[in-house]
């Protein structure tokens, strides 16, 4: 519904209503509101945009004011403060201020469909955005920015494309951008999320300025040629995911590594691409001997699934990147903090090669998600029927008690690791300890369990009794916990309750600020085991089953928009006033907020709370 050009919806000129609709004007179907007064002497047939292009409008007649005097340092501080709408707004009061405005504007850019206008209220003199929504407005900031490459492309310092503006083609997103990168002669931060884009390398060789690169986190489409990729020799921040074969990683990352960065890199990330739950290999099929390799046969489970996957389609050869990283005078990524990897295959041998190809005393932030170790038995060379038996007779030293000796600075951990008829993590975590004499600080983990551990565990609550042992090793040092179980199925994975016994031994981590369990575990001992923490501020209850029962006095026809909220809200209120110290707490998809009353409010905007409940990189890890 909209009026005629021209037409007031009142009369009254001081009212909020006084907004004028043009049918030629874009529709923000998830934008910011447009101002009461926006379209007041516009040209309808060329609609003014909330994008940045209004800067590129006629000279406005500057007024002389104090404020416009202003030292251009002091403007560049005000104009920091200021919202992208704002700074709008600021750039047609005067001249003097235009060249401030455009500046705030287009040094950092994020393309992000998802976001809200509310956390602008959050924003600081460190992290001023300017945010894109919409198809048009990002297909018109680019056309802006190779046009006028001269007056602007030289201004972005940062670009992010986190989640792509609905209805965007990635063919005519990689257009746009082939235009408007060569006119970026100031990029040194180039982001992309994993699922939104994936550029070929021709694309990041129109960069003008790879030399002072400084972060680049993209998906390089790695099938295309990779010979004519110059060098990028001051990233000190780099992200590649998500990839599809190891090999073709390898020469990539033969044209990244170079001696500068190798020396210089902080911050590395590398991603698998997500595998079909067809071709994802149970814990029994993690086991495999020369043979079946040599010979081509089939998994031991194939009757398991739908499609016989083949032993060679396995990719084993992950880490050999490292063989043909350059080591000059002895050194090896020595300034590497912090380390993702996520979606690979590895075997015990490639531990050697981690700890020989990289120095993991230097890292504080170790990240190993959805990692399954593959137990090659190699003096077998027959057909098996008995896996289990064959593997307890050739049991291997772990993948990761290879490294845990030399992560002797290790602060933060987050571990999700598969691997066959053992269960090696707890030993790893009480490795740290022990052996490298680490005190963790931030721990996320993710329990397995099927049936083929049963061959060296008695029971569930044996092993879960395990890993506590070793969890309560940092207890005096663990401010952040995540403490998740699964029983793994062949293609799919169900949430696993830890015996409440167990988890009331937590109550023993007393410098504990947040805490992330499966709100089933929790039943009836959670309000009894919240309390005991003094300084818990966080609290995340993941799962359907979290709240209990739900409120039976709420089951309308048609869901109100926080009716998900009250039917757990007794929960939220019972934890807060069994808590006082409690901020925030999280029951499965429904935030609330407690108050000093004992009561809590409902949390609409929960973009940041999985960065303060789990141990991940988060957007200011890529600053």
């Amino acid at each position: 519904m909209c009026n005629s050009p021209g037409l007031p919806i009142s009369d009254d000129q001081d009212s909020i209503m006084t907004e004028h609709v043009s049918v030629c004007t874009p529709i923000g179907h998830a934008g910011f509101p447009l101002p009461h007064d926006y379209f007041n002497g516009s040209d309808y047939e060329n609609p003014k945009s909330a994008t940045p292009e209004l800067l590129l409008t006629d000279d406005i007649p500057s007024t002389s004011s104090s404020i416009s005097d202003l030292p251009f340092e002091i403007k560049i501080r005000v104009a920091n403060l200021l919202s992208q709408y704002d700074l709008v707004n600021l750039a047609r009061t005067s001249k003097k201020f235009r060249a401030v405005a455009t500046q705030a504007l287009y040094s950092k850019i994020v393309v992000d469909s998802r976001h809200s206008y509310l956390h602008d209220a959050h924003q600081n003199i460190s992290d001023r955005v300017t945010y894109v929504k919409t198809r048009y407005n990002f297909t018109r900031l680019l056309r802006l920015i190779s046009e006028n490459g001269q007056n602007l492309g030289f201004l972005v310092k940062c670009l992010e494309i986190v989640n792509l503006p609905d209805g965007m083609r990635k063919s005519e997103i990689r257009a746009l951008m082939s235009c408007s990168l060569p006119t970026m002669t100031k990029l040194y931060r180039f982001y992309c999320g994993s699922d939104t884009l994936s550029i070929p390398p021709q694309l990041l060789q129109l960069l003008p300025n790879k030399r002072y690169v400084q972060t680049l986190a993209v998906n390089v489409d790695l099938r295309q040629d990779l010979e004519h990729l110059d060098t990028f020799a001051n990233v000190q921040k780099l992200s590649i995911s998500p990839f599809v074969d190891s090999d073709r990683l390898a020469a990539f990352l033969s044209k990244i590594l170079v001696p500068a960065v190798v020396e210089n890199l902080k911050v590395l990330r590398m991603a698998r691409e997500d595998t079909s739950a067809l071709s994802r290999p149970s814990n029994k099929s993690l086991i495999v001997t020369a043979f079946m390799l040599n010979n081509n046969l089939d998994q031991p489970d194939m009757v398991e699934g739908d499609e016989v996957v083949r032993n060679n389609d396995r990719d084993l050869k992950f880490w050999q990147f490292l063989e043909s990283v350059p080591i000059m005078q002895g050194r090896k990524f020595q300034n590497l903090e912090m380390l993702e990897i996520s979606g690979v295959n590895v075997v015990p041998e490639d531990s050697l090669r981690v700890a020989k190809g990289l120095d993991l005393s230097a890292l504080r932030f170790l990240a190993l998600s959805d990692l399954q170790e593959v137990h090659i038995i190699p003096e077998v060379d027959y057909e098996v029927t008995d896996f289990t038996s064959l593997a307890l007779e050739h049991m291997q030293l772990s993948f990761l008690g290879g490294l845990a000796p030399f992560l002797q600075n290790l602060q933060r951990l987050h571990l999700d690791f598969r691997e066959p008829i053992k269960d090696s993590v707890h030993g790893f975590l009480r490795s740290l300890k022990e052996d490298a004499g680490v005190s963790l600080q931030e721990l996320d983990l993710c329990i397995h369990w099927d049936d083929s551990k049963l061959a060296l565990f008695p029971s569930w609550g044996a092993l879960t009794q395990k890993y506590m042992a070793s969890v309560l090793l940092h207890a005096a040092s663990l401010r952040k916990l995540s403490l998740l179980a699964f029983h793994d199925h062949r293609f799919y994975e169900l949430p696993k309750q830890i015996p409440s016994e167990t988890l009331l031994q937590l109550q023993q981590c007393h410098a504990l600020e947040s805490l992330r369990l499966h709100g089933e575990s929790l039943h009836p001992a959670g309000p009894s085991l919240v309390a005991k923490f003094d300084g818990l501020k966080t609290l995340d209850l993941v799962g359907r089953a979290s709240g209990g029962p739900q409120h039976m006095a709420l089951q309308a026809v048609h869901d109100g928009v926080l009716d998900n909220w009250f039917r757990v809200i007794h929960v939220a209120i019972a934890l807060c006033r069994a808590n006082p110290a409690l901020k925030k707490v999280r029951i499965d998809h429904c935030l609330f907020e407690c108050l000093p009353n004992g009561t809590v409010s409902p949390q609409t905007d929960d973009q940041d709370f999985s960065i303060a409940t789990r141990v991940l990189m988060s957007a200011d890890d890529w600053e």
